[in-house]
């Protein structure tokens, strides 16, 4: 009855989260910072590409469901210059965001070994609705006119900075906050518009151990902060396992391998913390394969 009950909140919420657009949730943003950063652009110094697949709250009919792929390199000698590509699918029930961004970044040396990072992106947002695929029981008559497919621009900005061992990061990825009106052009709904700020710090335990250690905070005006804690332990840079916690939503697995020159598979799993989620659903998986081709 838990399944059911859950499962049908979800296709009732369903209208509000088309219309409040909803950040993508990474577990292994660690890994490609692309995603919720446009300043990283380029540092991983070479051609960078990375796929990544995740099922939320597996089980439950209608959860979150996120692709992506990204790619980016630097475009100069001095590797100061760099662009790249996002681009992004995310379904929730009947809602389906597709999402295509532009993003160049310009790196400035502000130490001896230390980095600064500079990042825009640019491109659309597609807002489907598919309000015909909704139950009988659960469609709204305001919503009887149609289904929505909406194309919108929008922008972001980020910072970077970052040296041999530590590095802080600052990103807004959607500047513009105006979404679909609703079917009837009687009110319009606004992104909420969200800031992400990171800071980690790798330790050399030994010359085959490292330790690299990040927290991520999502800040969202008028809801409680997020925070992702991560703690992850890389073995002769060829295995990476470790785990971090989410506050209020899960603790995850994380791990990360070298599978041949250049080529990386990461898989994580999300253990849900509330009672609601984890009495019905499977928990979260992620995967990522990554490619990296870094200039000599």
């Amino acid at each position: 009855m838990k399944r059911i009950l859950i499962t049908l909140s979800l296709f009732l919420l369903i209208p509000v989260l088309g219309m409040a657009q909803q950040q993508i949730l990474s577990t292994q943003y660690i890994y490609n910072r692309l995603m919720i950063n446009p300043a990283y652009t380029g540092l991983d110094r070479g051609l960078s590409m990375t796929a990544f697949a995740r099922e939320q709250w597996g089980g439950l009919e209608g959860a979150p469901n996120t692709q992506s792929f990204t790619i980016h390199s630097p475009i100069d000698k001095d590797q100061t210059a760099a662009l790249g590509g996002v681009f992004i699918r995310d379904e929730v029930g009947v809602t389906t965001q597709n999402i295509t961004y532009l993003t160049g970044s310009y790196k400035l040396q502000v130490g001896e070994l230390s980095f600064l990072s500079v990042g825009l992106q640019g491109g659309f947002v597609n807002n489907k609705i598919r309000y015909s695929d909704l139950p009988d029981f659960a469609r709204d008559p305001a919503f009887s006119d149609g289904d929505i497919n909406e194309f919108r621009p929008n922008f972001g900005f980020g910072l970077y900075f970052f040296s041999q061992k530590f590095h802080a990061g600052f990103s807004v990825p959607n500047f513009i906050q105006k979404v679909v009106d609703d079917v009837d052009n009687v009110a319009n709904r606004n992104v909420d518009r969200v800031y992400y700020m990171d800071v980690g710090y790798q330790f050399r335990l030994s010359p085959e151990l490292t330790l690299n250690t990040d927290v991520l905070g999502k800040v969202l005006i008028g809801d409680p902060t997020q925070i992702d804690v991560y703690s992850i332990l890389g073995i002769r840079e060829k295995v990476w396992v470790g785990g971090s916690y989410r506050s209020e939503s899960s603790f995850n697995a994380i791990f990360r391998a070298k599978i041949g020159k250049g080529f990386f598979m990461g898989y994580s799993y999300d253990f849900a913390t509330t009672n609601e989620l984890s009495t019905v659903s499977s928990g979260s998986h992620e995967l990522m394969l990554q490619f990296k081709l870094e200039k000599k």
